[in-house]
């Protein structure tokens, strides 16, 4: 079995899997996780101990993921528009009030600064879907996580609308924009995290703090399987890959659009990783090149720089669907990294605790 050199960054990594693994206690605190995606949020919630109770995602690979990891946690696939606060319930095993945290990531893509920022673009309200099932399950607390362009533009009101139906539900509610590389996760990726304490414990949402140091996509890489790289750089972008400078993307070189290319970084080994987009480019690969390789960073080097210890498995694409690896690249760039998720949780958990024994 082949084994990565350990630096400080694969042995923390590789110590949370354990934890990640381990059977859960008996009193756990509990997490239901919506739009779940492939798992990222769902890994970081067993890092940091917690018992999943139910996840709920839409999306037919993203879900075959989720399962071959989480086999045990009930898993509710189809629309979120069709679970009914009763059939949830009965899938988690609980009653109202009996949850720690309720999370979710709807879909970012109407708010992104990466998209076209499409006021009523049908997934800026899935939101909406999110506060009906929080009210059903009335937990302790609720993490809600999207990209940072909810906050600014003509997206803001939509912010502002989710601000007051989240306090009208009955927290105390936060919003902060936290960045991922501060957490130990070696990709900058800055996001906005919404939490709330429920009104009854009287306490505050906690101020998200810096838990870990900048780890650099170097030492991140370091000994991550590249045996199935995405895909060999297109021809004419290998040309181009010698003259893009480190850290830069490929419109630093040549500004004008080709075929969705000029959004690719040449990744710098003494940085964290900028944000690995869940988008792929037409030819089927992710957003950021290797910097002493021409060749784009493998999907094993994509789980590193995102946090996903090494045996957690991202399926490739299905068989009957063109570019082998589309499906692997979406799923790593659309998931929180599960550092973050795991040290929100924990901060998160302080609160809840720390009411309980008072």
């Amino acid at each position: 079995m082949y084994s990565p050199p350990m630096t400080g960054y694969l042995k923390y990594l590789e110590a949370q899997w354990k934890l990640a693994t381990a059977p859960r206690k008996k009193n756990a605190p509990t997490v239901v996780s919506t739009f779940s995606s492939a798992g990222g949020s769902s890994l970081g919630y067993h890092m940091a101990g917690m018992s999943e109770r139910l996840a709920v995602e839409w999306d037919k690979h993203k879900v075959e993921t989720f399962k071959v990891n989480f086999p045990k946690v009930p898993l509710f696939y189809g629309d979120i528009h069709d679970l009914s606060v009763t059939e949830a319930l009965r899938l988690s095993g609980l009653e109202p009030g009996e949850l720690d945290i309720f999370d979710g990531s709807p879909p970012c893509q109407g708010f992104s600064l990466a998209g076209h920022r499409v006021l009523n673009d049908s997934r800026n309200t899935l939101f909406r879907e999110y506060i009906r099932l929080l009210r059903g399950f009335k937990p302790k607390a609720f993490i809600f996580e999207n990209v940072k362009g909810m906050t600014t533009g003509k997206m803001k009101s939509v912010f502002n609308d989710a601000m007051r139906e989240l306090a009208a539900s009955g927290y105390k509610v936060r919003a902060q924009i936290i960045v991922a590389s501060n957490f130990g996760v070696p990709q900058t990726r800055p996001r906005l995290f919404i939490t709330g304490i429920q009104n009854d414990l009287n306490k505050e949402a906690p101020v998200l703090h810096a838990t870990r140091h900048p780890v650099t996509a170097g030492e991140a890489c370091l000994g991550a399987d590249t045996t199935v790289p995405a895909k060999n750089l297109h021809t004419k972008y290998k040309d181009w890959w010698g003259h893009i400078p480190i850290g830069k993307a490929a419109n630093a070189v040549d500004p004008r659009p080709h075929q969705g290319f000029t959004s690719l970084t040449k990744l710098d080994p003494a940085k964290p990783s900028p944000t690995l987009r869940a988008l792929t480019t037409t030819n089927g690969y992710g957003t950021a090149v290797h910097w002493r390789e021409k060749r784009p960073i493998s999907v094993g080097e994509a789980k590193r720089l995102s946090s996903f210890p090494d045996g957690y498995q991202i399926l490739p694409s299905p068989q009957n669907e063109p570019g082998e690896y589309v499906k692997a690249w979406e799923a790593v760039g659309d998931c929180v990294p599960p550092f973050v998720a795991a040290e929100v949780a924990r901060q998160v958990l302080e609160v809840i605790n720390a009411t309980s024994r008072a």
